[in-house]
């Protein structure tokens, strides 16, 4: 599966710059293999109300598509009635040497669980476009919507049974993001808000700790 850290990190990035932005990616563990999914969509009325049109969004997103996939990635561009984006779908297996696909998958040390979170790869560049022009009343309302975008992050349990903690490693002095977790019987699901990239100097972002019980 040759380049596919880039390939998933390229499909994601030209929605990343827009509040109104819905992010969601999962991980599940079955029979050896790793199932990883990652969403991203935006608000059709609220992207349009910026000037923008969603069919142009739309011939952006089918042009990723032109090319051959990496093996294994599954990529489909996401259409209905209020959002607009797109999900990619990768199956990578526990055994694997290729050490872009390791780079995907979590990680255990000791009580602590690593859990790649894609979309924190872009986090200086998404805290700049929430930031640039907040001084102004227009800007200040677009910080506002997109701090309360929430990130969803779904763990399995085969992956994680129990969690004491989530949270952002903080860098220098900064303590550490402490993320909400919520039990949805068969997985955890992690909300993270959109407004903690404003401070993507101040933690470690591309991945997320977990501490087990």
């Amino acid at each position: 599966m040759k380049k596919t850290l880039k390939f998933v990190a390229l499909l994601l990035v030209p929605l990343f710059f827009t509040s109104c932005i819905d992010y969601v990616q999962s991980v599940t563990y079955k029979d050896g293999q790793y199932q990883l999914y990652y969403k991203t969509t935006l608000s059709k009325i609220l992207f349009e109300m910026s000037g923008d049109d969603t069919d142009d969004l739309a011939d952006e997103i089918d042009g990723m598509f032109e090319d051959t996939l990496p093996y294994g990635v599954t990529g489909r561009f996401v259409d209905t009635e209020y959002d607009v984006g797109l999900e990619v779908s990768l199956a990578i297996n526990e055994k694997t040497r290729n050490e872009e696909e390791k780079a995907l998958l979590p990680s255990v040390s000791g009580d602590l669980v690593y859990i790649p979170f894609m979309i924190g790869n872009n986090a200086y560049e998404i805290g700049e476009s929430m930031t640039s022009g907040s001084n102004d009343m227009a800007g200040g309302i677009a910080l506002a919507i997109m701090a309360s975008a929430k990130c969803r992050v779904m763990i399995s349990k085969t992956i994680v049974p129990s969690v004491e903690s989530a949270y952002f490693e903080g860098i220098y002095y900064s303590d550490d993001y402490e993320i909400p977790v919520y039990d949805l019987g068969d997985s955890y699901c992690l909300e993270i808000s959109f407004g903690v990239f404003a401070e993507d100097e101040d933690y470690i972002m591309d991945r997320i700790v977990i501490r087990t019980k």
